[in-house]
Protein backbone atom coordinates (compact mmCIF):
# COMPACT_ATOMS: atom_id res chain seq x y z
CA UNK A 1 0.00 0.00 0.00
CA UNK A 2 2.84 2.30 0.42
CA UNK A 3 4.55 2.15 -2.96
CA UNK A 4 3.14 3.17 -6.90
CA UNK A 5 3.97 -0.20 -9.02
CA UNK A 6 4.16 2.04 -12.18
CA UNK A 7 6.23 4.72 -10.41
CA UNK A 8 8.69 6.20 -12.89
CA UNK A 9 12.87 4.94 -12.90
CA UNK A 10 15.63 7.23 -13.00
CA UNK A 11 17.21 10.29 -11.45
CA UNK A 12 19.14 10.69 -8.32
CA UNK A 13 18.30 11.47 -4.68
CA UNK A 14 20.45 12.84 -1.46
CA UNK A 15 19.86 12.74 1.93
CA UNK A 16 21.36 13.71 4.60
CA UNK A 17 22.89 11.77 7.86
CA UNK A 18 24.35 12.95 11.11
CA UNK A 19 27.93 11.85 12.31
CA UNK A 20 30.16 9.98 9.99
CA UNK A 21 31.13 6.03 8.97
CA UNK A 22 34.59 4.36 8.68
CA UNK A 23 33.28 0.67 7.47
CA UNK A 24 31.24 -0.78 4.82
CA UNK A 25 30.61 -4.21 7.05
CA UNK A 26 27.64 -3.81 8.88
CA UNK A 27 27.31 -6.73 10.44
CA UNK A 28 30.05 -6.31 13.30
CA UNK A 29 30.53 -4.39 16.08
CA UNK A 30 33.82 -2.69 15.31
CA UNK A 31 33.51 0.67 13.25
CA UNK A 32 30.59 2.74 11.97
CA UNK A 33 28.83 1.52 9.01
CA UNK A 34 27.53 3.60 6.49
CA UNK A 35 24.31 3.96 6.10
CA UNK A 36 21.14 1.79 3.89
CA UNK A 37 23.72 -0.75 3.25
CA UNK A 38 21.38 -3.57 5.10
CA UNK A 39 18.54 -2.28 2.73
CA UNK A 40 20.70 -1.64 -0.80
CA UNK A 41 23.06 -3.98 -0.81
CA UNK A 42 22.02 -7.43 1.41
CA UNK A 43 19.09 -9.40 0.81
CA UNK A 44 17.72 -11.89 3.36
CA UNK A 45 15.63 -14.64 2.55
CA UNK A 46 12.55 -12.93 3.45
CA UNK A 47 11.54 -9.61 2.61
CA UNK A 48 9.27 -7.67 5.65
CA UNK A 49 6.62 -5.78 4.56
CA UNK A 50 6.74 -2.07 6.68
CA UNK A 51 2.85 -2.22 7.30
CA UNK A 52 2.64 -5.82 9.35
CA UNK A 53 3.52 -6.69 11.99
CA UNK A 54 6.30 -9.59 11.36
CA UNK A 55 4.39 -10.64 8.21
CA UNK A 56 7.03 -12.00 5.62
CA UNK A 57 7.69 -12.50 2.22
CA UNK A 58 9.86 -14.24 -0.32
CA UNK A 59 12.94 -12.44 -1.79
CA UNK A 60 16.33 -15.00 -1.79
CA UNK A 61 13.91 -17.49 -0.96
CA UNK A 62 10.90 -18.29 -3.20
CA UNK A 63 9.01 -21.13 -0.83
CA UNK A 64 9.51 -22.19 2.82
CA UNK A 65 8.32 -25.75 4.88
CA UNK A 66 7.72 -25.23 8.59
CA UNK A 67 7.33 -28.48 10.51
CA UNK A 68 3.96 -28.37 12.48
CA UNK A 69 5.95 -27.65 15.58
CA UNK A 70 8.57 -25.75 14.57
CA UNK A 71 11.16 -28.05 15.05
CA UNK A 72 12.45 -27.27 11.92
CA UNK A 73 11.97 -25.06 9.03
CA UNK A 74 13.53 -25.69 5.11
CA UNK A 75 14.13 -22.99 2.72
CA UNK A 76 14.08 -22.95 -0.95
CA UNK A 77 16.33 -20.50 -2.81
CA UNK A 78 14.91 -18.83 -6.05
CA UNK A 79 16.92 -20.25 -8.60
CA UNK A 80 17.56 -16.47 -10.32
CA UNK A 81 19.40 -15.65 -7.05
CA UNK A 82 22.44 -13.79 -7.84
CA UNK A 83 25.13 -11.91 -6.38
CA UNK A 84 26.11 -8.83 -8.14
CA UNK A 85 28.94 -10.08 -9.65
CA UNK A 86 26.80 -12.93 -11.49
CA UNK A 87 27.80 -15.62 -8.91
CA UNK A 88 24.47 -17.50 -7.67
CA UNK A 89 23.20 -18.14 -4.23
CA UNK A 90 23.35 -21.46 -2.80
CA UNK A 91 22.94 -23.33 0.06
CA UNK A 92 26.77 -23.25 0.86
CA UNK A 93 26.07 -19.45 1.05
CA UNK A 94 23.03 -19.62 3.23
CA UNK A 95 24.90 -22.24 4.83
CA UNK A 96 28.17 -19.92 5.61
CA UNK A 97 26.35 -16.93 6.41
CA UNK A 98 25.00 -18.84 9.43
CA UNK A 99 28.41 -19.87 10.82
CA UNK A 100 30.11 -16.42 10.40
CA UNK A 101 27.15 -14.36 11.60
CA UNK A 102 26.80 -16.69 14.87
CA UNK A 103 30.51 -16.81 15.16
CA UNK A 104 31.82 -13.56 14.95
CA UNK A 105 28.43 -11.25 13.94
CA UNK A 106 26.81 -8.80 16.02
CA UNK A 107 25.29 -9.92 19.03
CA UNK A 108 21.51 -9.88 17.99
CA UNK A 109 22.92 -12.47 15.33
CA UNK A 110 25.04 -14.48 17.82
CA UNK A 111 21.90 -14.90 20.37
CA UNK A 112 19.60 -15.86 17.66
CA UNK A 113 21.51 -18.51 15.53
CA UNK A 114 23.09 -20.41 18.41
CA UNK A 115 19.47 -21.94 19.03
CA UNK A 116 19.90 -23.69 15.44
CA UNK A 117 21.06 -27.19 16.81
CA UNK A 118 21.71 -28.26 13.12
CA UNK A 119 21.91 -26.60 9.47
CA UNK A 120 21.24 -29.43 6.80
CA UNK A 121 22.50 -29.39 3.21
CA UNK A 122 19.53 -30.77 1.29
CA UNK A 123 20.39 -29.68 -2.23
CA UNK A 124 22.29 -26.80 -3.92
CA UNK A 125 19.19 -24.76 -3.32
CA UNK A 126 17.79 -25.95 0.01
CA UNK A 127 18.49 -25.72 3.46
CA UNK A 128 16.54 -27.34 6.77
CA UNK A 129 17.40 -25.55 9.99
CA UNK A 130 16.42 -28.03 12.94
CA UNK A 131 15.94 -25.84 16.13
CA UNK A 132 17.19 -26.08 19.44
CA UNK A 133 13.97 -24.88 20.91
CA UNK A 134 10.82 -25.70 18.91
CA UNK A 135 9.25 -23.58 21.36
CA UNK A 136 10.36 -20.31 20.10
CA UNK A 137 8.16 -19.75 18.30
CA UNK A 138 9.27 -16.38 16.50
CA UNK A 139 12.74 -17.88 15.61
CA UNK A 140 11.52 -19.37 12.06
CA UNK A 141 10.89 -15.58 11.55
CA UNK A 142 13.95 -14.36 12.45
CA UNK A 143 15.74 -17.16 10.44
CA UNK A 144 14.08 -15.30 7.17
CA UNK A 145 15.78 -12.46 7.60
CA UNK A 146 18.95 -13.52 8.12
CA UNK A 147 21.40 -11.72 5.70
CA UNK A 148 22.81 -13.61 2.69
CA UNK A 149 26.70 -13.27 2.48
CA UNK A 150 28.93 -14.51 -0.56
CA UNK A 151 31.04 -17.18 1.07
CA UNK A 152 33.17 -16.74 -2.51
CA UNK A 153 34.28 -12.99 -1.26
CA UNK A 154 34.63 -13.45 2.56
CA UNK A 155 36.44 -15.13 4.85
CA UNK A 156 36.07 -16.09 8.19
CA UNK A 157 39.56 -14.93 9.95
CA UNK A 158 39.10 -10.95 8.22
CA UNK A 159 35.25 -10.63 8.43
CA UNK A 160 35.21 -8.77 11.86
CA UNK A 161 37.77 -6.29 10.29
CA UNK A 162 36.27 -2.68 9.39
CA UNK A 163 36.60 -2.22 5.27
CA UNK A 164 36.18 0.82 2.86
CA UNK A 165 36.28 -1.97 0.11
CA UNK A 166 32.27 -2.03 -2.09
CA UNK A 167 31.22 -5.09 -0.52
CA UNK A 168 29.29 -7.90 -3.09
CA UNK A 169 25.58 -8.14 -2.63
CA UNK A 170 22.46 -9.23 -3.84
CA UNK A 171 20.63 -6.21 -3.96
CA UNK A 172 18.98 -3.55 -5.81
CA UNK A 173 22.34 -1.03 -5.51
CA UNK A 174 26.15 -1.41 -5.90
CA UNK A 175 28.40 1.42 -4.06
CA UNK A 176 29.37 3.20 -6.64
CA UNK A 177 31.39 5.87 -5.10
CA UNK A 178 33.15 6.34 -1.19
CA UNK A 179 34.46 9.05 0.19
CA UNK A 180 35.21 8.21 3.53
CA UNK A 181 33.15 9.66 6.38
CA UNK A 182 31.67 12.20 4.27
CA UNK A 183 29.44 10.23 1.74
CA UNK A 184 28.67 7.18 -0.17
CA UNK A 185 26.77 7.18 -3.12
CA UNK A 186 25.02 3.96 -4.46
CA UNK A 187 23.93 3.39 -7.95
CA UNK A 188 21.01 1.22 -9.14
CA UNK A 189 21.87 -2.17 -10.59
CA UNK A 190 20.73 -3.08 -13.96
CA UNK A 191 21.54 -6.58 -13.96
CA UNK A 192 19.80 -6.73 -10.24
CA UNK A 193 18.10 -10.41 -10.34
CA UNK A 194 15.16 -9.56 -7.96
CA UNK A 195 13.60 -6.19 -10.14
CA UNK A 196 10.72 -8.01 -11.06
CA UNK A 197 9.34 -10.01 -7.73
CA UNK A 198 6.00 -8.95 -6.29
CA UNK A 199 8.11 -7.80 -2.68
CA UNK A 200 10.30 -5.00 -5.18
CA UNK A 201 7.62 -3.66 -7.00
CA UNK A 202 7.11 0.28 -7.03
CA UNK A 203 10.41 0.05 -4.82
CA UNK A 204 13.99 1.24 -5.45
CA UNK A 205 13.27 3.95 -8.00
CA UNK A 206 16.28 6.30 -8.28
CA UNK A 207 18.47 5.02 -10.72
CA UNK A 208 21.60 6.66 -8.00
CA UNK A 209 21.13 7.54 -3.98
CA UNK A 210 24.10 9.63 -2.31
CA UNK A 211 23.73 9.91 1.71
CA UNK A 212 25.79 13.24 2.40
CA UNK A 213 27.45 13.13 6.39
CA UNK A 214 27.04 16.21 8.67
CA UNK A 215 28.96 16.42 11.69
CA UNK A 216 26.51 19.49 12.85
CA UNK A 217 22.82 19.71 12.23
CA UNK A 218 22.50 22.96 11.78
CA UNK A 219 24.96 22.33 8.76
CA UNK A 220 22.68 19.64 7.14
CA UNK A 221 19.38 21.92 7.42
CA UNK A 222 21.33 24.45 6.00
CA UNK A 223 22.43 22.19 3.37
CA UNK A 224 19.10 20.94 2.90
CA UNK A 225 17.58 24.36 2.33
CA UNK A 226 20.08 25.14 -0.28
Amino acid sequence: PYVEPKAAKGGRLTLGQPGSFDSLNPFIIKGVPAANLRDFVFETLLARSLDEPFTLYPLVAESIDLAPDRSSITFNLDPRARFSDGAPITADDVLFSLEVLRDRGRPNHRTYYKKVARAERLSERSVRFVLADGGDRELPLILGLMPILPKHKLTPETFEQTSLEPPVGSGPYLVQRVDPGRAIVYARNAEYWGRDLAVNRGRFNFDEVRIEYFRDGAAMFEAFKA
